[in-house]
C-alpha cells in the first residue's frame, strides 16, 4: 500500500472513533479514578506510535495507538489534562516509532560491514586490515614484506570497518534509521521528535462525565479542521448550499476558489509527512491572514484548499488569487517549499451555475488545466 492509501485508511478509521460516545466512555474511565488518576502509556510494538493506552483501547474497542487521537481531541477542549512521559524517534514519511538502528557503507551503503582492526606500517606507509597482514605468528606488511614486530614503532592498529560488499575500509559508518512501516531509510538527524502524554481529567471533564453529555460539543471534527484551523470541509459544502440558495431568493452572488499545491506527492515522497503537512499548515496561515470574516477557507483534500467568498464575483475573486499568489511567493525560503508552484481554479454563481454540483464541477475541470500549465496559474473561465 502506497503512504498516501496508508495514511487515508489510517485517518478513516481514527475519523469513526471520535465520537461523542467514545468520548464519554473516556471520560466515564477517567471519572472513576478521580482528578488524581494518571492514565500513562505502555510500549506496544504493533502500536504505529510506540505507545498506546491499553484501558482507553479496551473501553472504546479500538487497536493499539488509535485511541490517542480521541486523548488529544478531549485535551483540546479542555476536558483533559497532559503532561510529558517520553520522545520518541519516529520517521518523518509516516510518523511510525518502529525504527531500527542501522550502520552502512558511505560508499555502496550496503549493510554487510563489520568492524575490524586496521594496521597501518609506518616504513612504507601500507593500511589495511590487520588479518591480511597475519603470517602464522607475526605480522608480514603484504606491501614491502618487511615484519611489523613493534606497536608504535613499526605500525600502529585502530579499529575500524570493513564492508564486505565493496571491501572499502573505512571509521566512520553512514548511520540511518529504517523503518519497518514504510520500509524507508531515514539519516539519523532526519527523525522527528513526537512527544507521548500522561493524561488526567480536568474539573470540567468531571462535569462531562457527570452529566453524560458533551453540552452540544460535537467531537467528531465540527466545523474546524484541527490541526489547520480551516473550516472542515463538509461546513463549506453547506455554506455553499446556503450561499445558492441565498442566490436564488436575492439574487446575491459569490465565488468560490479552489486552490492545489502542484508537487505535493513529490514533497510527501522526498521529505515526507510531517514536513509535506508543515507545508500545508504554512499555507493555511496565510490563507487565514488573507481571507475576510465572511470568507471560508477550508481543505477540500490533504493538498487541495477551497475558499468560499460570499458577495465576491469573477473580477473581485481573480483579485484575491493573485493577492494570495503573491503572498505565497513571498513566504521566507525553507527547503521543503522549493518548487511548490500552486495551481489556482475560480468559479462564480451564477456565471457558471446556480447549483452546487455545477460549481464545484466547473472548478475542477479549470483546476486540471491549471495544473497542467507550468509553475503558478489562475483559471477563472472555460
Amino acid at each position: 500500500m502506497s503512504i498516501q492509501g496508508d495514511r487515508v485508511g489510517l485517518e478513516t478509521r481514527v475519523e469513526s472513533i471520535l465520537t461523542q460516545d467514545n468520548a464519554l466512555k473516556v471520560l466515564s474511565s477517567f471519572s472513576r479514578g478521580g482528578e488524581s488518576k494518571a492514565i500513562a502509556p505502555i510500549s506496544h510494538q504493533s502500536s504505529k506510535g510506540g505507545y498506546y493506552y491499553p484501558e482507553i483501547a479496551q473501553a472504546i474497542g479500538c487497536e493499539p495507538g488509535e485511541e490517542i487521537r480521541l486523548l488529544e481531541w478531549l485535551s483540546d477542549l479542555g476536558y483533559l489534562s497532559k503532561e510529558m512521559f517520553d520522545q520518541l524517534d519516529v520517521c518523518p514519511f509516516c510518523l511510525g516509532a518502529n525504527l531500527r538502528f542501522r550502520r552502512l557503507c558511505p560508499s555502496c551503503h550496503s549493510k554487510q560491514i563489520a568492524r575490524k582492526d586496521v594496521v597501518h606500517h609506518f616504513r612504507c606507509g601500507w593500511t589495511g586490515l590487520e588479518e591480511d597482514a597475519i603470517e602464522e605468528t607475526i605480522l608480514l606488511c603484504p606491501k614491502c614484506h618487511r615484519q611489523m614486530r613493534h606497536f608504535g614503532i613499526d605500525y600502529d592498529r585502530s579499529s575500524s570497518y570493513h564492508c564486505l560488499s565493496c571491501n572499502k575500509i573505512f571509521t566512520q559508518p553512514e548511520e540511518v534509521f529504517e523503518c519497518n512501516h514504510c520500509s524507508r531509510q531515514v539519516p539519523k538527524s532526519e527523525t522527528i521528535l513526537i512527544p507521548t502524554f500522561i493524561y488526567r481529567i480536568t474539573p470540567q471533564g468531571m462535569d462531562v462525565a457527570k452529566k453524560g453529555s458533551l453540552s452540544g460539543i460535537t467531537v467528531c471534527r465540527g466545523i474546524i479542521e484541527s490541526p489547520y484551523n480551516l473550516y472542515t470541509l463538509k461546513h463549506i459544502e453547506d455554506r455553499i448550499e446556503e450561499l445558492v440558495m441565498r442566490y436564488h431568493r436575492y439574487q446575491a452572488g459569490f465565488s468560490i476558489v479552489m486552490m492545489r499545491l502542484k508537487q505535493f506527492e513529490r514533497l510527501l515522497s522526498e521529505k515526507g509527512l510531517a514536513k509535506a503537512t508543515q507545508t500545508v499548515r504554512i499555507i493555511s496561515s496565510v490563507l487565514a491572514g488573507e481571507t475576510r470574516k465572511l470568507d471560508l477557507p477550508g481543505l477540500y483534500d490533504d493538498h487541495t484548499f477551497i475558499i468560499v467568498l460570499p458577495q465576491t464575483l469573477q473580477k473581485g475573486a481573480q483579485v484575491f488569487a493573485k493577492r494570495l499568489l503573491n503572498c505565497i511567493r513571498n513566504l521566507p525560503p525553507a527547503e521543503y517549499l522549493k518548487g511548490i508552484t500552486t495551481a489556482i481554479a475560480i468559479a462564480t454563481c451564477p456565471d457558471d451555475g446556480i447549483e452546487r454540483a455545477a460549481l464545484i464541477g466547473a472548478l475542477k475541470n479549470r483546476l486540471a488545466r491549471a495544473e497542467a500549465l507550468d509553475g503558478d496559474s489562475i483559471i477563472c473561465e472555460n
